[in-house]
C-alpha cells in the first residue's frame, strides 16, 4: 500500500514543474535504508563492476531491475529506461543501470545480447554476475522478489550529490520519470 501511495502521490507530483519540485521531497537517505554491496558484478562485456562504483559514477543513476526472459513488467521498465537514455545520455550528468535478477541465466553474452535490442549508450550499464553477489546486491539494494515471473516493476532514482534516493515502485509513464530525474538533476 505504502508503495502504490508513493507511486501514486509520483504521479501527481509530476504534472508540473512545481510539482516536479515537490516530489523531491520523496526522496530518503540512503544511509540507513540502503547498503551498495561491493560485491563484485560484471558488465555486458564481463570486466567486473559493483553498484556502488556505478551510482558513484553519476550525479543521478536510475536503477531497474529485468530478466531476459521476461515477458510482463520488464519490456515496459525497459522501454522506459531506452527513452530516459535517448533524453538523458548527451547531458552526461544522469546514468542508468539495469540489473538482472536470474543471474542463473543472465549470464554476460546473454545479457549483453538482451541489452543490445534497446540500443543502450555509454551512460547505460548492465549489471549480472554470480548468484551470490548479484542477490547481496539485490538485497543490499531492499529488491525483494517472490516469483521470479511475478516481480513487479521498480526504480530507484540514486541522487549521489546529496545522498538520497526515490524508490517508485509500479508503472510510470516514461515523460513522469524524465520530469523527476531532471527536477533532480536541477535541485543539486
Amino acid at each position: 500500500m505504502k508503495r502504490l501511495l508513493l507511486a501514486i502521490v509520483f504521479g501527481f507530483a509530476c504534472h508540473s514543474h512545481s510539482g516536479a519540485e515537490t516530489a523531491l521531497d520523496l526522496f530518503k537517505p540512503v544511509a540507513g535504508n540502503i547498503r551498495l554491496a561491493s560485491d563484485t558484478l560484471v558488465n555486458w562485456d564481463g570486466e567486473p563492476a559493483d553498484i556502488a562504483n556505478a551510482i558513484d559514477a553519476n550525479d543521478i543513476s536510475v536503477v531497474n531491475f529485468v530478466f531476459s526472459g521476461c515477458a510482463a513488467y520488464c519490456p515496459l521498465s525497459l522501454s522506459t529506461m531506452q527513452y530516459l537514455d535517448s533524453k538523458l545520455s548527451v547531458d552526461g550528468r544522469a546514468g542508468l543501470i539495469t540489473i538482472t535478477i536470474d543471474p542463473f541465466n543472465d549470464q554476460p553474452a546473454v545479457f549483453a545480447a538482451f541489452a543490445s535490442k534497446f540500443s543502450p549508450s555509454a551512460n547505460w550499464s548492465w549489471l549480472t554476475g554470480d548468484s551470490q553477489a548479484v542477490f547481496a546486491t539485490l538485497d543490499g539494494l531492499n529488491y525483494r522478489f517472490g516469483d521470479i515471473n511475478a516481480h513487479a516493476p521498480v526504480f530507484l532514482i540514486f541522487d549521489r550529490v546529496n545522498g538520497r534516493y526515490l524508490e517508485i515502485s509500479s508503472d510510470v509513464e516514461a515523460d513522469r520519470m524524465l520530469a523527476i530525474v531532471q527536477a533532480a538533476i536541477k535541485a543539486r
